[in-house]
């Protein structure tokens, strides 16, 4: 759970019913066994059905909403050694357009002198083209490798 806190916290009541439904799947198994303090127990380990499956779920388009595009291209990068060369060429290309035209929107919109900004307004356009900016870079270092 702590590896993957910087990217999503979900709450212990929504973790267990979704692995019963990954295992159900066969997407992961479950190795049952018994704790120290004697509680039953469970340890859950990825199948290559549910590897198989996440290269999938990884080379789907992203959505389209800018505010929910940063969580989730950071979520794919951080998955990214799953993927084939191949794969990962497509999915750096497919991310960093996605990156160029939010930024290039969210500067149209600073740009624009008619369209009234506050200043908690610009702050926030400034702060999102920070940000994909910051992709851009991520995954421009990562086509490196």
């Amino acid at each position: 759970m702590e590896y993957f806190s910087p990217y999503t916290c979900p709450s212990f009541g929504s973790i267990r019913p979704t692995l019963q439904k990954l295992t159900k799947k066969g997407f992961v198994n479950c190795r049952e066994y018994m704790s120290e303090g004697g509680r039953h127990s469970c340890f859950y380990t990825r199948t290559e059905k549910g590897l198989q499956e996440l290269k999938r779920l990884m080379m789907e388009p992203l959505t389209y909403n800018p505010v929910q595009f940063l969580s989730s291209a950071s979520i794919k990068l951080f998955c990214t050694d799953i993927l084939d060369k191949k794969q990962k060429t497509e999915m750096f290309l497919s991310l960093k357009a996605s990156a160029t035209k939010f930024m290039n929107l969210a500067q149209g919109i600073l740009d624009d002198e008619y369209t009234p900004k506050d200043f908690y307004q610009n702050i926030i356009l400034n702060n999102t083209i920070c940000e994909l900016k910051n992709i851009i870079t991520i995954i421009e270092n990562f086509e490196k490798e």
